[in-house]
């Protein structure tokens, strides 16, 4: 009892880090913490629900259950790598404009877009692996059938009062897919990473000094109003305002 009760506790604060992390991305100056605390996080829970789950798989011959444990697992490794080319490529961006020209990261702007729905799609994965870690560990009986032997039979009924287990399999699906693809994309920004390094391109120093809390990673796309204040900045003093 006192072992379950510990391991709720350990959910319900690893769920309160990811929902401030996931909130801290999102929020301006405050989306670099919020990336760093998002790849400890998700790093600690890979860990943790690999070190749960794991052995559990000995015990198990339903393709349902093991099929959504292999989704979870999998889904915390692969966004655990696509962390490490954001965590690059932030630490790169800050070297060039921050740490070499005192000015606030500055990300090309076909990039933006890919980082909000990085953002987005990570969350959707989060949620569908929570709903997962729910089924596996507080209704495993639903998903304790021979899924095979049940397609086989083709009795519309079975299908429907077994529907948890095919919504099961949908979801591990579904987690796997988004995930292989957040790798694609991190992928992506790991070669703008490496060309921020390469780049010999100079950088015109402002005259203020920009610390770590004044950085923004907002990847909204600029309205109109934004364009034409960049436009009319440049022309009247040539100073650089923020994109994020």
């Amino acid at each position: 009892m006192i072992s379950k009760s510990i391991t709720l506790l350990n959910y319900i604060a690893f769920l309160m880090l990811f929902i401030i992390s996931f909130i801290s991305i999102f929020k301006k100056n405050a989306s670099i913490l919020g990336f760093v605390l998002l790849f400890i996080t998700n790093a600690a829970f890979m860990v943790y629900i690999s070190g749960e789950l794991i052995p559990l798989i000995n015990d198990i011959t339903y393709f349902g259950t093991v099929f959504s444990i292999i989704a979870i697992i999998s889904s915390s490794v692969l966004h655990f790598i696509s962390l490490i080319f954001i965590i690059m490529l932030i630490y790169n961006l800050y070297v060039k404009y921050t740490v070499n020209n005192g000015l606030p990261i500055n990300i090309p702007e076909p990039y933006k877009t890919k980082l909000y729905n990085f953002k987005v799609l990570m969350i959707t994965t989060f949620c569908i692996c929570t709903l997962l870690l729910f089924i596996v560990k507080f209704r495993p009986e639903k998903l304790d059938i021979n899924f095979f032997e049940l397609l086989k039979r083709g009795n519309i009924i079975l299908y429907y009062r077994y529907s948890l287990l095919f919504f099961s399999i949908f979801l591990s699906i579904t987690a796997i897919v988004i995930s292989s693809l957040q790798v694609n994309t991190a992928s992506e920004f790991s070669k703008l990473s490496r060309q921020q390094v390469n780049s010999g391109e100079h950088v015109k120093k402002p005259s203020s000094v920009y610390d770590i809390n004044s950085f923004d990673l907002n990847t909204s796309v600029p309205d109109a109003t934004n364009t034409i204040r960049e436009k009319i900045g440049s022309l009247v003093n040539d100073n650089i305002f923020s994109i994020m």
